[in-house]
């Protein structure tokens, strides 16, 4: 059986949810259960009330991925064909551009901006 982590304050809001009563004992799996059999049967108006408990427990905002630097380098003649760059830090490396601890896209977009105005502007988030 697969193992799923679930993050701490993910579980506690899912025990309030389904109004888990003092010192009552109750696994995780016993809630998820719980919180399940509060949702109606009918299909349309269950997917609406499961959106909205999975919207509650997850307040923080969603990430946008970052682009892909491999479409980038394509328009890059200087990088296009010198080495296959997975990430964004493995030009920055290429380059000799110090990331430190911030974004490598960004600083990478800093870099391209102040060295090389004449090569495509990296993608923004």
């Amino acid at each position: 059986m697969p193992n799923y982590y679930v993050d701490a304050e993910i579980a506690s809001r899912i025990e309030m949810l389904v109004k888990k009563e003092p010192f009552e004992e109750l696994t995780f799996n016993e809630a998820l259960l719980r919180l399940l059999a509060l949702i109606p049967k009918e299909k349309a108006e269950a997917d609406k009330i499961l959106e909205e408990i999975l919207g509650s427990i997850s307040d923080k905002p969603k990430v946008k991925s970052s682009p892909r630097p491999h479409e980038w380098v394509m328009d890059v003649p200087e990088l296009k064909g010198k080495k296959r760059f997975a990430t964004w830090k493995s030009i920055c490396d290429y380059l000799s551009i110090d990331v430190g601890s911030d974004s490598a896209r960004r600083k990478l977009q800093a870099w391209v901006m102040t060295n090389r105005p004449n090569w495509p502007s990296v993608p923004d988030a």
